[in-house]
């Protein structure tokens, strides 16, 4: 089985999830395998608060304002590529959606992309300044000597919690061969946020999305990104949408036959402090 753990933490938060999934691509058209592993674990998001008082919630009333968010019992995985995504951003970013689906040939719901939309609040009186770091904490390969890091992408939308605006990033790690920049500035070893060409992308008539900001560590186990906030005055809230899946147009995604045994396992801690 092919799992994917995600624990955050705001201020101390943390959230936890499994995912799994099988890498595979499709001729021609990009067609989603059934699926090879199963979400079996949890997600949760918690804080600890001291001279700085930040909140949780899922939803952006704050009608149950919490220091501790769980999801249990997450579906069948599949995979997705990028384009499937972008296009339904004001979909993703938002409280009331849920995961990716599609069904399966036999009928089977599959698990495409997993998401999950939280507010931070600042629930005290002291202006507040917080880092958000996105983590790589557990790393295990599948028999076959393939890791899951080389075809994860991770989505980090953060907005203002009122903001019709849905502003992301895409994370890839770092690619083992040079890349094709096609004019655009971009390191040569920055990876793909999924179709490898303008080529390749149109001929699945969709634009060439370039590349992902690389992992700001390389190691096995290491940090994707680290987020700033500063002046995070009284009352003020932020929206924060964590999308991850198994990007099946990376060049690294090759054959039908899941990575079983492939553990991985991201950890995303918030610290914050007064503003200084």
């Amino acid at each position: 089985m092919v799992k994917l753990e995600y624990v955050k933490k705001r201020k101390r938060k943390k959230l936890a999830a499994i995912i799994a999934a099988v890498c595979s691509l499709g001729l021609g058209v990009f067609i989603l395998v059934s699926f090879l592993g199963r979400f079996v674990g949890t997600f949760t998001v918690s804080i600890n608060t001291g001279s700085v008082k930040l909140s949780l919630a899922d939803d952006k009333a704050y009608t149950s304002p919490t220091s501790y968010l769980k999801l249990d019992s997450i579906a069948p995985f599949g995979l997705t590529t990028y384009t499937n995504l972008a296009s339904n951003a004001d979909e993703i970013d938002n409280e009331n959606s849920t995961h990716g689906y599609r069904r399966s040939a036999s009928g089977e719901e599959t698990l495409t992309y997993f998401k999950y939309t939280f507010f931070v609040k600042n629930s005290g009186e002291i202006t507040s300044q917080y880092d958000l770091k996105v983590n790589i904490t557990k790393n295990t390969p599948a028999d076959d000597g393939r890791y899951l890091d080389a075809i994860l992408r991770v989505m980090i939308y953060e907005n203002d919690a009122e903001s019709d605006e849905h502003k992301y990033i895409v994370y890839a790690k770092k690619s083992k061969l040079p890349n094709e920049t096609y004019g655009l500035d971009a390191d040569p070893y920055q990876e793909y946020i999924s179709y490898k060409s303008p080529s390749r992308a149109a001929d699945f008539r969709e634009e060439f999305p370039g590349f992902a900001e690389m992992f700001e560590t390389d190691d096995l186990t290491g940090t994707i990104a680290t987020l700033h906030v500063p002046n995070f005055a009284k009352d003020d809230i932020k929206r924060y949408t964590i999308v991850a899946w198994l990007e099946g147009e990376d060049p690294q995604c090759n054959g039908n036959e899941a990575p079983e045994g492939a553990n991985l396992k991201l950890g995303v801690t918030i610290n914050a402090y007064e503003n200084e």
